[in-house]
């Protein structure tokens, strides 16, 4: 769970409230089922020492009740604003949006202001969304090839990418490549096009055997995904000296031809061109 920014309340005037309120979280980046604190500073017009503040449950979220106990409170002339910090814990949010209503009866607070917390999947530790694009479930891959994929990350917040293949170890994969495709799935908070989204790696499929394995993503060391894919390599973890064009037909379409050669740096075959009949 996220509470994206601090968002000013309306400011106030009359018995209760000198100023404008301010509303947050402890810590600011959050996720689901984790607790946090919720801080609500303002100003008074009396010297306070004690205020009660009631977080009920709502449709969609919470009702925050702010009083202040008159017992504690020292009238002080000339008026100034006393600044005034209240701290509360929040319940385990779940995810998904949910949304916080500061009232304060007792002042001229006319029309309470709603508050957006935004819950994170407690997977994606940060990030609105994760879509790895490479390896494809399933899919049989060979030859030097690119592991790749984006994330549309929570503003500020630090992520680390890497990957695993059956049982080995993890390797990083270097995140934060521009991605103008994501412009718009990952615009920011403030609606900015967000573009520097992708990760990826260059890994040679080759190395592994033939074959069944599992591909592992994970993000700040937690599992995010994996999938299952098939390798089938050329008996060799990297040919060198081979030189081999040929030709296809009716690839893409009916009556096509399709030049292939053999690509040492890919350990593969790529499209010299196409011809139609």
């Amino acid at each position: 769970m996220k509470y994206h920014h601090l968002i000013l309340l309306p400011a106030l005037s009359g018995q209760f409230l000198a100023e404008a309120a301010t509303l947050s979280t402890n810590p600011a980046i959050l996720y689901e089922g984790q607790q946090a604190q919720l801080q609500v500073s303002f100003s008074d017009s009396e010297l306070c020492q004690q205020y009660s503040s009631d977080l009920q449950q709502s449709d969609n979220g919470y009702r925050l009740v702010i009083s202040r106990i008159d017992q504690s409170c020292v009238e002080v002339t000339p008026v100034i604003p006393n600044p005034v910090y209240l701290q509360l814990t929040l319940p385990a949010l779940t995810e998904g949006e949910t949304h916080i209503v500061v009232d304060i009866p007792e002042s001229t607070f006319e029309d309470p202001s709603e508050f957006k917390l935004y819950a994170y999947k407690s997977s994606q530790v940060g990030f609105r969304k994760i879509n790895l694009e490479t390896p494809i479930a399933n899919a049989t891959v060979s030859g030097v090839d690119l592991i790749r994929g984006w994330a549309c990350q929570a503003i500020g917040f630090p992520g680390e990418f890497s990957y695993a293949i059956d049982n080995g170890e993890r390797t990083i994969i270097p995140y934060g490549s521009s991605r103008t495709d994501t412009a718009e799935v990952c615009k920011n908070g403030d609606s900015t096009p967000s573009t520097n989204t992708g990760f990826g790696a260059v890994i040679n499929w080759n190395a592994l055997d033939p074959g069944s394995h599992t591909f592992k993503l994970y993000l700040n060391g937690a599992l995010i995904t994996e999938r299952i894919f098939n390798v089938a390599n050329t008996k060799g973890e990297y040919l060198k000296g081979l030189s081999r064009e040929l030709e296809i037909t009716n690839f893409p379409n009916s009556g096509d031809t399709t030049q292939l050669k053999w690509s040492e740096p890919g350990q593969n075959f790529i499209v010299l061109d196409t011809n139609t009949d």
